[in-house]
């Protein structure tokens, strides 16, 4: 089991969730399931649900539970429109509005939020798998409520304290880490200060402090290997002189050294 495989089980319960809404919703709607883009529709998600389940069966053979950040409130909307009939969550989706929309939007946004962040949670999820299980229940619990309150971490070194504290932001779940305590909301504890940074189709958290230099540094990474397509091409069709063999070898050695920086960036 790994993080990797967590966060590609959440891309496949979305993707079987879409599937599964837009195939009631075209049914209603009087698409029959003989049309081809039924039939096509039904077969990736008979492909989908298999994956979703030989993988989640493997990775639930080596950890007691997956679990997602505000995965209660989730359930309670759940709730809530299970007991709306589907044409008026067909009404809700297509005028954007009344109660039964006001209800998606929510879970909308926390659905969003998770699957933004699923290497995080995969990484949470990982994580906590390796604690000792008293540790482990309490976040577990802490997580699907969506807030820590005030989580004793006394019997984690200080290291692992870190971490959790960490990884716990990075989710979502907003902490102060104060002495061996995690809580919302702490006068003199240590508060978190990363951000989420896109550098190079990645995603990097880097100290707040460091935004603008990471930004500054994922804009010279793509201006220089854009650059060295162009001069590429322009090799193909030009023979080059000393001068620009010279500039082309230069630019691939200033490009090696910013895909090392931005590795190391990226396993931070």
């Amino acid at each position: 089991m790994s993080a990797a495989e967590i966060s590609y089980l959440m891309e496949l319960n979305k993707r079987k969730s879409e599937l599964e809404f837009k195939k009631g919703y075209l049914l209603r709607k009087g698409a029959a399931h003989r049309d081809p883009r039924m039939i096509s529709m039904d077969a990736e998600l008979a492909e989908v649900a298999k994956q979703a389940a030989v993988l989640e069966s493997k990775i639930m053979a080596r950890i007691d539970s997956l679990f997602y950040p505000n995965e209660n409130q989730l359930a309670e909307f759940g709730k809530k429109l299970a007991a709306l009939a589907p044409a008026e969550i067909d009404r809700a989706m297509e005028t954007r509005g009344g109660d039964a929309y006001a209800i998606l939007e929510k879970r909308g946004a926390f659905l969003k939020s998770n699957f933004e962040r699923r290497d995080e949670i995969a990484a949470l999820i990982e994580f906590a798998s390796s604690l000792p299980s008293k540790v482990r229940d309490e976040i577990v619990e802490r997580v699907r409520a969506g807030k820590v309150g005030s989580l004793d971490a006394s019997t984690l070194d200080e290291k692992t304290r870190t971490k959790l504290f960490t990884l716990l932001n990075r989710v979502g779940i907003p902490c102060a880490l104060d002495g061996y305590k995690l809580m919302t909301e702490s006068a003199k504890g240590r508060k978190w200060g990363e951000v989420r940074v896109e550098l190079n189709g990645n995603r990097v958290w880097v100290d707040e402090k460091r935004e603008e230099e990471v930004r500054s540094f994922g804009k010279e990474l793509v201006e220089t290997g854009n650059a060295i397509q162009l001069m590429n091409a322009e090799r193909q069709v030009t023979k080059f002189g000393p001068e620009d063999e010279k500039k082309f070898t230069d630019l691939q050695k200033k490009y090696l050294g910013l895909v090392r920086k931005r590795d190391e960036l990226m396993s931070a």
